[in-house]
């Protein structure tokens, strides 16, 4: 606000009033927000148990202190905003009533704020005869004195709008500092997913094969094949509807390397709940399977839990998680026809993580 007449015709309340009231509603929205966040995630941590909860716990704690920070520095421009803009709006209204009492003496305005006798005051010099210069060069003096005035207040207000700019910039850098805090886009190449891989595109690792001869004489050889690796990013697009699995088979020539039917499945690497294929051999592997209850093998109970949390995090019902896709990599360790364990790793483009060994037993 440099100049006389930007100072003259400003409204500073038309910008205090607005923006202290949008600061106020975003501040009041963001303690809704991390009030339910909070126990969003306290009831997360009820049913997740692990590294990977431990670790979102702990992120989930700096985003809450990180909304607390942001609650702060709104207040912060809040206040800024208000001092600031009372202040500014007074002393506008001051110039104003003191331009207005210039006027009313008869001195003329000019704009720049230069003050100047008025006509009154020329012909009162010309009434006065031999004395005319006297008076009108007193004049001339006063209008001096009274833009020298005009100048020291703009002059206030100039610097009362630059320290309320200040202040404000600071409140942003503080702003900048709470976003620093959020975990950001992940960086997909360092956490070893390859970052050109396509939404719901499969990227497989090379067949493990096994070739052994036929059982009779004269029959062509037995060739077992397993998968190895699978790497995809998911978002809700291939999601298959809830309840639906009954309608999808596994075609009974699918047989990874080493199945037994009596007390194996055949494992998906992509799972069904995240659409993965049911007759790519590339996707399967021969893992051992629950029939007892009370024995969790690692199909039914370990990679299911996995899986489904995959899902619900990706659909943004993973409670204390905001909804994201998610690159996801699942790989079957060892080189025999049953890998010793899978190794699942899921890393969402908001913030989730989560990563496991799973003993194939």
């Amino acid at each position: 606000m440099p100049e006389f007449d930007v100072a003259l015709f400003s409204q500073p309340q038309m910008f205090t009033e607005p923006f202290g009231g949008v600061l106020s509603s975003v501040r009041a929205s963001v303690e809704g927000f991390r009030a339910s966040f909070v126990q969003a995630t306290t009831r997360a941590g009820t049913d997740w148990k692990g590294e990977a909860a431990d670790a979102h716990r702990e992120a989930a704690k700096k985003r809450a202190d990180a909304m607390d920070r942001l609650q702060q520095a709104l207040a912060n421009a809040g206040r800024v905003v208000q001092s600031g803009g009372q202040e500014m709006a007074a002393m506008v209204n001051a110039l104003r009533q003191f331009v207005n009492s210039m006027m009313s003496a008869g001195f003329v305005v000019m704009p720049g704020g230069v003050v100047l006798p008025g006509p009154p005051h020329y012909a009162e010099a010309t009434a006065a005869g031999p004395a005319g210069p006297a008076v009108l060069a007193a004049y001339q003096a006063v209008a001096a004195d009274l833009s020298v005035a005009i100048r020291t207040q703009v002059v206030a207000l100039t610097a009362l709008d630059s320290a309320t700019a200040s202040a404000l910039q600071a409140v942003l850098a503080g702003l900048a500092t709470v976003q620093n805090l959020s975990p950001g886009v992940p960086d997909a190449a360092a956490e070893g997913f390859d970052p050109n891989t396509a939404l719901n595109e499969n990227r497989y690792g090379p067949l493990l094969e096994w070739t052994t001869p036929g059982r009779n004489p004269g029959d062509p050889p037995i060739v077992e094949t397993r998968g190895t690796t699978m790497e995809t990013y998911l978002d809700t697009t291939d999601l298959p509807e809830t309840g639906t699995r009954g309608e999808r088979r596994i075609p009974g020539g699918v047989n990874p390397a080493g199945y037994d039917p009596t007390v194996h499945a055949r494992g998906h690497l992509r799972a069904d709940t995240l659409g993965g294929s049911h007759s790519d051999p590339e996707n399967f592997v021969t893992l051992f399977h629950r029939y007892d209850p009370g024995d969790p093998h690692i199909n039914e109970t370990p990679m299911r839990e996995i899986e489904m949390r995959v899902r619900r995090v990706i659909e943004g019902r993973q409670a204390g998680v905001p909804a994201q896709n998610v690159r996801y990599r699942v790989e079957a360790l060892g080189d025999e026809r049953l890998p010793h364990s899978v190794r699942i790793t899921a890393l969402g483009d908001r913030g989730y993580r989560e990563t496991a060994v799973i003993p194939n037993w």
